[in-house]
């Protein structure tokens, strides 16, 4: 758990689609909420990327993978 929290935003995106195409939603959405986590404070110039990228892939979690539009 403590690796985890090491993590850049980029590397939570990452981990995130490899657990999409290994058929793993729940822990793809964990990851999608890592990456939000951990840009929440930053004021980067890759933070709206980022956070666009990490919904985006939330959203597209819930819709295609799960079926489910909370």
């Amino acid at each position: 758990m403590l690796a985890a929290c090491s993590r850049s935003g980029p590397e939570h995106l990452a981990r995130a689609r490899e657990l999409v195409y290994a058929r793993k939603p729940q822990a793809a959405l964990r990851e999608y909420r890592s990456a939000l986590d951990a840009v929440e404070k930053s004021e980067g110039p890759d933070t709206a990327r980022i956070r666009a990228q990490a919904l985006r892939g939330a959203a597209d979690v819930y819709w295609l993978e799960l079926h489910d539009v909370p």
